[in-house]
């Protein structure tokens, strides 16, 4: 009960930002979310290093609204986009993969009128969420040995690096599942 309050608590909190209309309050919130991790003991130079890589993106949009509407309405988009990522960053530090996709499937209970059955939908976000991780790391793998190769990386390897990436993928889901199912974690 206490990780849906969280997770309910941090989605209302990150859809609530995209309604405020004034900069004082998103540079307070801004703030706020800056006391909240130094109180849950979160590295604020991971948040940090975190938003220097998203911040190439954050400009690109920022410049891109200034262009199309006007620079108030730009800066009001940066600042909400980090403050959408300090969000989720908080919700990945507040809540486990496994709770996150508990917390879904708990939500999801009304579905079953639909005979919907919202234990698969909690496997298959566990599963979706705990495979990430692993299919970056593959992606690097198969670039390095590439290039370790010394073949040039072009438009034709990369589609072959995400074909046996995606194969692997596929195998690793099915035996994920397995794994996740016989252990018991959500039922059967």
């Amino acid at each position: 009960m206490k990780s849906i309050i969280k997770f309910l608590i941090l989605i209302f909190y990150l859809i609530s930002i995209f309604y405020i209309n004034h900069i004082i309050v998103l540079i307070m919130l801004i703030l706020m979310n800056l006391l909240i991790m130094i109180f849950n003991k979160i590295s604020l130079k991971g948040v940090f290093k975190n938003i220097t890589l998203l911040l190439p993106f954050v400009i690109f949009t920022v410049l891109i609204n200034c262009f199309i509407i006007d620079y108030k309405y730009a800066l009001f988009i940066g600042i909400r986009l980090i403050l959408a990522y300090m969000i989720s960053y908080l919700l990945s530090r507040a809540l486990t993969i496994k709770e996150v996709a508990m917390v879904i499937q708990r939500l999801l209970i009304p579905l079953k009128i639909f005979k919907i059955d919202n234990k698969k939908i909690g496997l298959i976000i566990f599963i979706a969420l705990s495979i990430i991780p692993n299919v970056l790391n593959e992606m690097q793998q198969k670039k390095y040995s590439i290039k370790s190769k010394s073949i040039n990386i072009k438009l034709k390897n990369i589609f072959l690096i995400v074909k046996s990436v995606l194969v692997s993928m596929l195998i690793k889901v099915n035996e994920y599942e397995n794994a996740i199912v016989s252990k018991g974690y959500f039922g059967k």
